[in-house]
């Protein structure tokens, strides 16, 4: 009778299987293994311990289906880093991308267009883990690469956002198929995978020297087949020992039932990272390729350190935001000697805020940073360039536009600071510190306007200027102070910095600041306009010479920074 009731029950839990089966399934493959690579690959690549780098990739359609927001984001990666925490693994929220395209929404999870996807938008997948978020299609929610396949761009895992913390799933919705994709991206296999459907486990070559027994973990119990639904146990093998793992990560039971991984399962996953993802981990990131932010798109940065190789630049067309914090700013810096830095073009915009951008050289419009009938921001920055250009290029030609720049450092040791050109070339500076170390003016405005204060509050400029002249040419227009209390009290630090240059028609407003000893400013005038009176005295420069100064060099790495 005890057997007869075993079988009634095993056939009915394949009935409920088959139905519960469109419900989920995971989309990782075990793999042709000619397409792997072997462990020997990595001779003489040290191990990197760190926290690991998470970028999430967010795509959608034309109808914002799956655009998700920062607040299910950043819940999706406390459940990872939570589920991970003392099993070895810690991970830091690092960027999140955003991108409208129909032809990566709803799609399955293999095929070109997956493929297309995770080539256009991944980031060194060396180093990081880059998740993808997107719809799939049928009964697929995630899917993920084994370490020891070939074809880096691949590497990394994609996931249904409806599976997301609050998603619209009806029994996946906790955030827990990332942790199961997480665990096939460091090596784990599902339970029941290499036994067929029958209680006998099999010997299979899974990469070009990877070879196991089953899933090739020695705590979990042999398993006939996957767990639906949220069963208090099951024995799909009676004949073995242990019951199904049915509470395990790597099986496909429902989310309020899945909240363990076996001390082999662990192992496993320590010893795979280590053999086949030695390199992940770490603050650094190397971005290899031009990083290319579509009208359709948005990037976002938040901690980290990102190495250009030389050459290579960002082209903005959408939106680019860098957020880092006092404590922990975001550093984009080269890999080589130099990198081109950062072209916005027309339409796009962004803040970049806490962020130290180091060994610039030329790029757009003669500008390391050039903005183009764009409007991103500045502030709290460290900002530096090299050789070859200016600082910033600001090409305006259509109606005011106004990137702004706010508390930040500024140094030059090529060309000028800030340079404005075309017909409505358009800038405000306000509580900046700008070292122009060439010998250039530090300033130029050439058919274009520069402001030395926010001009949205009309606050005062206070800024301060070292090393080179103001230099106003081809009806280029500098204001650098109105009138008393407002748009004015700036400090000019060396006899370069206070000298004021017109020529062409051009125009310099410098009335109401601090001067080098206190003496007027050297005017020379070309054939343009200056308008100079009421000097406050002696400038007091102090610290300006410490370009980084207001972010910390070396901050304390925090494992979670919340959005």
């Amino acid at each position: 009778m005890k057997y007869r009731i075993s079988n009634i029950y095993v056939l009915l839990l394949l009935l409920f299987s088959n139905i519960a089966f469109a419900q989920f399934k995971c989309g990782t493959e075990k793999g042709d293994p000619a397409n792997t690579r072997g462990k020997s690959e990595f001779s003489g690549i040290s191990e990197n311990s760190g926290s690991i780098p998470v970028i999430f990739h967010v795509i959608f359609n034309s109808s914002q289906e799956g655009n998700i927001s920062n607040s299910t984001i950043e819940a999706q990666f406390n459940v990872l880093q939570n589920k991970f925490s003392g099993l070895g693994f810690s991970y830091f929220l690092a960027g999140i991308s955003r991108t409208q395209n129909n032809n990566w929404f709803e799609i399955t999870a293999t095929g070109d267009d997956v493929d297309s996807m995770r080539e256009n938008l991944h980031i060194d997948t060396r180093r990081v883990l880059n998740i993808y978020i997107t719809k799939l299609s049928g009964d697929t929610q995630g899917v993920a690469k084994y370490p020891w396949f070939n074809d880096w761009k691949q590497h990394g895992v994609v996931i249904d956002y409806r599976t997301l913390p609050g998603g619209s799933h009806p029994t996946k919705n906790q955030g827990k198929t990332l942790v199961h994709e997480v665990g096939h991206f460091w090596g784990l296999i599902h339970p029941w995978e290499n036994e067929e459907f029958k209680c006998n486990e099999i010997y299979v070559q899974m990469g070009v020297d990877e070879f196991v027994w089953g899933d090739g973990v020695s705590d979990t119990p042999i398993q006939k087949s996957p767990t639906y639904g949220c069963p208090s146990f099951h024995d799909s093998c009676q004949s073995e020992p242990g019951n199904d793992s049915v509470h395990n990560y790597m099986d496909y039971a429902d989310d309020p039932c899945m909240y363990e991984f076996t001390d082999g399962q662990i192992d496993r996953m320590n010893l795979k990272r280590s053999e086949y993802r030695p390199s992940i981990g770490g603050s650094t990131i190397y971005i290899t390729e031009n990083l290319d932010i579509g009208s359709n798109q948005s990037y976002e940065f938040h901690e980290g350190t990102y190495k250009f190789a030389s050459g290579k630049k960002i082209n903005v067309d959408g939106e680019l935001n860098v957020n880092g914090s006092s404590f922990n700013p975001v550093t984009f810096t080269s890999s080589g000697s130099s990198w081109n830095g950062i072209y916005f073009a027309s339409g796009s915009n962004g803040l970049v805020e806490y962020t130290n951008i180091e060994n610039l050289t030329g790029g757009y419009y003669s500008g390391a940073i050039t903005i183009s009938n764009a409007t991103p921001e500045f502030q709290y920055c460290n900002i530096e360039v090299t050789t070859g250009s200016n600082v910033f290029a600001v090409y305006q030609s259509g109606n005011y536009v106004t990137p702004r720049f706010y508390k930040s450092k500024i140094k030059s040791n090529s060309q000028s600071a800030f340079k404005t050109s075309g017909s409505n070339g358009y800038l405000s500076i306000y509580d900046c510190e700008i070292v122009q170390n060439s010998g250039n003016p530090a300033l130029v405005a050439s058919t274009g306007i520069i402001e030395f204060w926010r001009a949205a509050t009309h606050y005062q400029g206070k800024n301060k200027i070292k090393g080179g002249k103001l230099y106003a040419t081809n009806a280029g227009l500098i204001r650098a102070g109105l009138s008393s209390g407002q748009r004015d009290i700036n400090h000019f630090c060396d006899s370069n910095a206070s000298t004021l240059y017109v020529s062409s028609g051009g125009v310099i407003y410098a009335k109401y600041n601090y001067w080098y000893n206190g003496a007027p400013p050297t005017q020379i005038n070309m054939g343009g306009t200056i308008y100079y009176s009421n000097n406050l005295g002696s400038s007091s420069c102090s610290g300006i010479y410490k370009i980084k100064d207001n972010l910390t060099s070396n901050p304390p790495h925090f494992l979670v920074k919340l959005l």
